[in-house]
């Protein structure tokens, strides 16, 4: 389909100042990965992997789990499963409600107070806040496609942020989107507003259920 075919991102923008770990993300990410699976009648509990790379080589950095999730400009977040090929990338930007033309690298909050009631995450803006972006390649299979969104889910909801897209990751209306309102609907076929997503969301819960069953 041609969904499957080009990358997607999801950025989130927080609510607070304070970051979580990448433990806090990693390990929230995995929750959210099985308790998706087990909304499939999966009972696998894959394992969730983060390193740091360098966008030059892309050789591991120095890293813990127990620091904070950012990182360097020339670096980036790779995120992967157990028995699962390929990863999603995840890298943090500086955000601002109002972008000069002058400010290279610095991102602009894609929407208002008058279109999505989230004062804190404009005041985190406000702020010289941060935003960070998870983006899918093209052809990865199933399991990164759930990763990705759910990754963008869970530093969303450890920061109490927001999740947004708007270059078809999913439903282009559904954005921006609490957390919990995005688990409700991310990649599943009766959460989709059109059917070419329907489809989609069908396509990746068969590809996961094939993936993690067990023999």
């Amino acid at each position: 389909m041609r969904r499957c075919g080009v990358s997607t991102t999801f950025f989130v923008f927080p609510g607070n100042s304070d970051l979580p770990t990448f433990r806090a993300v990693r390990d929230l990410t995995q929750d959210k990965l099985h308790r998706y699976l087990r909304s499939l009648g999966v009972d696998a509990r894959p394992t969730v992997h983060v390193a740091l790379q360098g966008w030059d080589d892309h050789h591991a950095a120095p890293f813990s789990l127990d620091l904070p999730f950012v990182w360097p400009e020339d670096q980036y977040a790779w995120f992967t499963i157990d028995g699962v090929l390929g990863g999603t990338d995840a890298d943090t930007k500086p955000v601002r409600l109002e972008v000069a033309d002058d400010e290279f690298g610095v991102w602009e909050l894609p929407f208002k107070v008058e279109t999505f009631d989230a004062p804190a995450v404009l005041e985190t803006a406000r702020a010289s806040g941060r935003c960070w972006s998870f983006r899918r390649s093209a052809g990865q299979p199933s399991a990164i496609v759930l990763l990705y969104g759910l990754l963008a889910s869970a530093t969303a909801e450890l920061t109490h942020g927001v999740v947004y897209s708007e270059d078809g990751a999913w439903d282009a209306e559904r954005f921006p989107a609490w957390p919990w309102d995005f688990d409700g609907w991310y990649l599943r076929p009766e959460g989709a507003l059109r059917e070419e997503l329907r489809a989609w969301g069908e396509v990746h819960a068969e590809g996961l259920r094939r993936a993690f069953r067990r023999t």
